[in-house]
């Protein structure tokens, strides 16, 4: 029997492509045993199964990442931890490509425990995928950016060329060549402190080999998973540009083609773009990003923009709430349709209001449409006419005079506000 196993074992690995045969005997069965039609998939929340659809994944290539991942599993602890990152694409921890791996790992690690469970692997390593090469750009320069200021300093970079994996061992030399610091003093004669992201993207035109790592790892994954063509399809899909606006509905997995969901492919967002949405929805709480309680109207545009904008892949892969760049999944993208609009707050030129009801010009700013501020205090002297003349306590000058006729409302006293300063 246990030449029976052996050989199914390695007939087993033989049809997965040739894999070397790394693992034990009880592995290989294991490994066996999951790559049949018949695995099913693990829960998968309806948020980041919308996003995985979104990247034309079907359920079989669901379930090759779902292979992928118990491969690596050799712990059998339903977890990877960074050294199956590594593993996944034979890469040593040594390498030029650790910082991005590294920084990967950190993104994608949404409980903060050091671990990737299967719903994260699958989102993170999909949504790296699926980035495009200005996108992959746009990542580097946020694992740069750590403090989410917008902008990369002389500093940042020169702390990035000089990391060290952990567990390198005796070996404390940095992973970069000498080269890149040497780039920093030749970029712009070293006359600059801070770089933009249209500055970041011209100092790796002039210099390919920094931004190199980041598509080179990019590239080992897509040809770990699912191969390097079926990435560049759908890239080239998201290039189109009008797919991103039209929804589509595709097949749920697990439903045997009975439920269909809507999903929407991603379409081109700035990195200015994203900081500001992350800036208006997000605040930090215990060194956590949490959705913040701003409770501002927002016009319909902006909250279509800002459900295009966080579909952004690279939105979908930062699941860590200690990355500064991570949106809860659960951020609105504006008020909810039976919620009342905040209400607009007074221009630094307009006085506080001193009475109870807000005066004149605390209630300029809610007037309808059309109508003046000398409508408004007129209809102000009306309201405390009225209330004085129900409650006898005051005298009016009408009533002293015989009660003539109140003034016509075109002859009401007209204000204005001051001109800004």
């Amino acid at each position: 029997s246990g030449s029976r196993v052996a050989r199914s074992g390695s007939s087993c690995a033989d049809e997965a492509g040739g894999a070397p045969a790394r693992r034990s005997r009880w592995r290989r069965v294991s490994g066996c045993m999951g790559n049949g039609s018949s695995a099913k998939l693990p829960p998968i929340s309806d948020v980041d199964m919308r996003t995985v659809l979104s990247y034309n994944l079907k359920e079989d290539h669901l379930k090759h990442f779902l292979r992928a991942f118990r491969d690596m599993d050799i712990h059998f602890v339903g977890a990877w931890g960074v050294q199956e990152m590594y593993a996944l694409i034979s890469e040593p921890r040594l390498s030029l490509r650790a910082p991005i791996i590294d920084a990967l790992f950190f993104m994608g690690d949404s409980g903060g425990e050091g671990s990737l469970q299967f719903q994260d692997f699958l989102v993170l390593m999909a949504s790296f995928c699926a980035l495009t090469r200005e996108e992959v750009l746009q990542l580097l320069f946020i694992i740069l950016d750590r403090d989410r200021n917008g902008k990369v300093s002389k500093n940042e970079l020169a702390a990035f060329f000089s990391y060290v994996p952990l567990g390198s061992g005796g070996e404390r030399a940095p992973v970069f060549p000498v080269n890149n610091k040497n780039s920093l003093d030749k970029f712009r004669k070293g006359k600059w402190q801070h770089l933009h992201f249209d500055g970041f993207s011209r100092l790796c035109q002039h210099f390919p080999y920094i931004s190199y790592p980041a598509y080179h790892t990019q590239e080992l994954y897509r040809h770990a998973l699912l191969g390097k063509k079926f990435w560049e399809r759908f890239c080239l899909e998201r290039a189109k540009g009008s797919v991103a606006w039209k929804p589509r509905w595709v097949t749920l997995p697990g439903t045997s083609g009975k439920e269909q969901v809507e999903v929407h492919i991603p379409g081109r967002v700035a990195l200015q773009e994203m900081i500001e949405l992350s800036r208006r929805t997000t605040s930090v709480v215990l060194g956590k990003r949490v959705a913040s309680r701003n409770t501002m109207a927002k016009s319909k545009f902006t909250m279509q923009r800002d459900l295009e904008v966080a579909r952004c892949p690279i939105f979908a892969m930062i699941r860590n709430p200690r990355c500064m760049y991570h949106i809860p999944r659960d951020v609105e993208a504006g008020p909810p349709s039976d919620a009342k609009p905040a209400s607009k707050r007074l221009s630094n030129f307009e006085l506080p209001a001193s009475d109870a009801g807000g005066g004149v010009l605390a209630r300029a700013s809610s007037m309808p449409v059309g109508m003046n501020l000398g409508d408004l205090a007129q209809d102000e002297q009306e309201e405390e006419a009225s209330e004085s003349s129900s409650s006898g306590s005051w005298e009016t000058d009408d009533e002293e005079d015989g009660g003539e006729e109140p003034l016509p409302r075109s002859s009401a006293p007209r204000l204005s506000l001051p001109a800004p300063p």
